[in-house]
């Protein structure tokens, strides 16, 4: 058995799930998770992650490497979606970590990221044709798949941090903030024209899926172990759109369900649940189903356990 300490540098959130592996029986179990809300997209000027958000990603490097050491990992490894991918002075973050703390980060592509999704998901759910979405921070990746195979992928920059940072200028997106969003948001979709066509099987993946489920058990009274594992879990698509519409007609109320079941998220919700509907609308798909399983797991599949 030999433990992988493996963390997933995002645009919004930084997290660490440390995992027991068995090659030779081609099996693993996570043995815990934790995580740190950064905000690293907010920390970008003129295309430069800043020296401030390089110190805060220093910072919690280091605290996960002393954590990941004292439940004796016999591996650290690290890689990064939007959150570093997009920035121009990437060789100088890269080198400064590697000098200050030893660590090497494998900076994946948005189509490697979509693909790592897919092996993640395959992983965990019997499903040979569908659609998975997953909402980050800093992007949306979308991909198609057929008789257990990928098919077309896309990433597309309209992730629930970047839309609050470029649009909302309070928690609350305003109206007039949500309609200019939406133009954004179908412009960027307007191109993907496989997009257009029924999927057996949707899967949402991500921080912003999990609040989203979470927040349906709530608007449906459906309170048992709201803030549990909801992997699995399963929504109406009409669903998705009625929840926005459950935030447009009583924000106050919305806004403090959602304060008490994911608070690191209260401002990055509403952007990616927009997103969603926005999907959702030129899709067609009965049902949507939530995924605990993505990327992280993905990469430990594709990457470390092959």
């Amino acid at each position: 058995m030999t433990r992988y300490a493996l963390v997933d540098i995002g645009s919004n959130t930084v997290r660490m799930n440390i995992y027991d592996v068995m090659f030779e029986e081609k099996k693993s179990m996570l043995v815990f998770s934790k995580s740190e809300t950064l905000g690293l997209i907010n920390h970008i000027e003129n295309t430069c992650l800043t020296e401030n958000g390089i110190q805060k990603l220093i910072k919690t490097l280091r605290d996960f490497k002393l954590c990941a050491g004292s439940v004796l990992c016999d591996h650290f490894v690290c890689f990064a979606t939007a959150s570093l991918r997009e920035i121009s002075n990437k060789d100088d973050v890269l080198f400064q970590i590697k000098n200050l703390l030893g660590i090497g980060i494998d900076i994946i592509s948005g189509d490697e990221e979509a693909l790592y999704n897919f092996y993640g998901l395959q992983k965990y759910f019997n499903v040979s044709t569908g659609l998975l979405i997953d909402i980050g921070g800093g992007s949306v990746e979308i991909l198609s798949f057929c008789d257990g195979k990928p098919i077309k992928s896309t990433s597309e920059p309209i992730g629930s941090l970047a839309l609050f940072s470029k649009y909302c200028s309070k928690i609350m997106p305003k109206y007039e903030e949500l309609e200019v969003m939406i133009k954004y948001i179908d412009k960027k979709l307007e191109g993907i024209s496989w997009l257009n066509a029924h999927f057996p099987s949707v899967f949402c993946i991500g921080g912003t899926a999990r609040t989203m489920a979470r927040m349906h058990k709530v608007f449906n009274k459906d309170d048992n172990n709201v803030s549990g594992d909801i992997n699995g879990y399963k929504m109406k698509s009409e669903d998705i759109s009625a929840l926005f519409n459950y935030y447009k007609n009583d924000k106050k109320f919305f806004m403090g369900e959602l304060l008490k079941l994911s608070p690191e998220r209260v401002h990055t919700f509403i952007p990616g649940l927009l997103v969603y509907t926005r999907i959702i609308k030129i899709i067609t798909s009965e049902i949507v189903t939530v995924s605990s399983f993505g990327v992280r797991e993905g990469y430990l599949i594709n990457k470390i356990m092959n």
